[in-house]
């Protein structure tokens, strides 16, 4: 009779040696979806992200629309095949960001915007950097810098707008016409859109605006419009004269500061960007809702956001950029092709010719590499010298910059607008000194 009571026992409670089973945790799954894996901000913000998905146990499907709107709603309706259970979205054409929204929502896919926001469309989350204050911060610059360089009156200012219907983009043109519209010393000031912020497009418009007269600043809502801007002062030799402002900090712009060529960029932080991205789709996914700071309005829809802090970048201001600062950023380090026509030629005055190229080559991006793209002036630049330049802070900051040719001069300003030039100097609380 014992025997049967064990056995009995046995089978009601199991073995005794294996514990009680717990079920496997699913990682929860989450597609990312950006305009252009090329842009350097994009690829701090997947390396961010891929780190954090690695801790965390996120799933991540990453898409790269190459700047194509058709490819991105391809890409979009493979994402809901895969049953993802949030999309971050940065639209390549702002128009087709409502549709796209839509067509998540229907499939009950949590989306959070990043930067672009569909104009009139109900979404989960938005996060952008402060869209508004970038606009004061270029504006503010370029008449202080105008200022310094002698001029008072009968400033003549372009402002390159990126797409017309990227709220990002109204926002920090508005934010720049509201500093310089009531400013006495602007005579002309001139706003140009760009659709879908095409550098190439940018390039004519600047190209225009100097056939019709003098131009003194450049303000661009994006870098790779600033770097086209600059490209043409530099043909021109005109980079010296003119002061040229852009948005996003990448590599080419950063390179640009360093050189002399190019006066300063506002920094919108891709590094908490990805962190705010990541958040929203990870609590969207996994409760439905998530902590924002603030919401937007949105035609007929208040959009709950999180907005990051920005930062204007000079040349004294470029180790703030830590690793980005030196081209390690994972941005893309083309060859520029300006450099290729005028030699690496130099010209007089605050900044130094020899610009950038506007925009970047098309890779897939998804590996969040190079693609392959050498270091700035590795390639057709054999037997060239390459000098190095060694930025110090009085604070004792440095960074180096490796630049292509031989400088022939340097020379900055301080806050006061006061200048020194050298091959060594001091001014504005920095050392600047360079050898080959």
């Amino acid at each position: 009779m014992l025997p049967v009571i064990f056995f009995v026992a046995f089978l009601l409670t199991g073995c005794p040696d294996k514990g009680e089973q717990k079920p496997v945790s699913q990682k929860v799954k989450i597609g990312v979806c950006l305009a252009d894996m090329e842009r350097d901000g994009n690829r701090i913000i997947k390396k961010i992200m891929t780190e954090r998905a690695q801790k965390e146990g996120i799933s991540f499907t990453w898409q790269d629309a190459g700047n194509d709107a058709e490819k991105q709603q391809e890409q979009i309706n493979e994402l809901v095949k895969k049953k993802v259970k949030a999309v971050i979205l940065q639209a390549v054409d702002p128009s087709a960001g409502p549709a796209i929204a839509r067509t998540l929502t229907e499939k009950g896919i949590k989306t959070v915007a990043l930067e672009t926001l569909p104009a009139n469309t109900p979404l989960d989350a938005y996060v952008a950097s402060d869209h508004g204050r970038v606009g004061e911060l270029q504006a503010r610059y370029a008449l202080e810098q105008s200022a310094a360089g002698g001029k008072t009156e009968g400033l003549r200012i372009l402002v390159l707008q990126g797409d017309p219907s990227d709220l990002a983009a109204r926002e920090i043109t508005a934010a720049n016409e509201a500093v310089l519209k009531g400013d006495k010393r602007v005579a002309d000031l001139k706003v140009q859109s760009n659709l879908r912020a095409d550098p190439g497009l940018a390039r004519v418009a600047v190209e225009n605006t100097l056939a019709a007269g003098k131009l003194d600043a450049v303000l661009a809502n994006d870098s790779r419009l600033a770097m086209a801007a600059v490209q043409v002062l530099t043909e021109r030799n005109l980079a010296a004269q003119v002061v040229t402002v852009g948005v996003g900090a990448d590599s080419k712009s950063v390179r640009g500061i360093a050189s002399g060529q190019h006066d300063a960029e506002v920094d919108n932080s891709p590094e908490l960007l990805a962190q705010y991205i990541t958040d929203a789709a990870v609590e969207l996914a996994k409760t439905g809702h998530w902590q924002y700071t603030g919401h937007v309005p949105n035609g007929q829809y208040d959009v709950a956001t999180k907005i990051t802090p920005v930062r204007l970048i000079t040349m004294k201001d470029l180790y703030l950029l830590g690793e980005r600062a030196s081209g390690s950023g994972g941005g893309n380090e083309q060859n520029d092709k300006s450099d290729q026509q005028s030699g690496g030629s130099s010209h007089s005055g605050e900044k130094q010719g020899g610009g950038e190229q506007g925009g970047s080559g098309e890779n897939s991006g998804d590996q969040g590499g190079s693609g392959g793209q050498s270091q700035s002036g590795a390639q057709g630049q054999s037997g060239k010298r390459k000098t190095t330049l060694k930025i110090t802070t009085q604070d004792g900051k440095t960074m180096e910059v490796e630049l292509n040719g031989e400088i022939k001069s340097i020379e900055s300003k301080d806050g006061g607008g006061r200048q020194s030039s050298g091959d060594s100097q001091q001014s504005g609380g920095a050392n600047v000194s360079s050898g080959g």
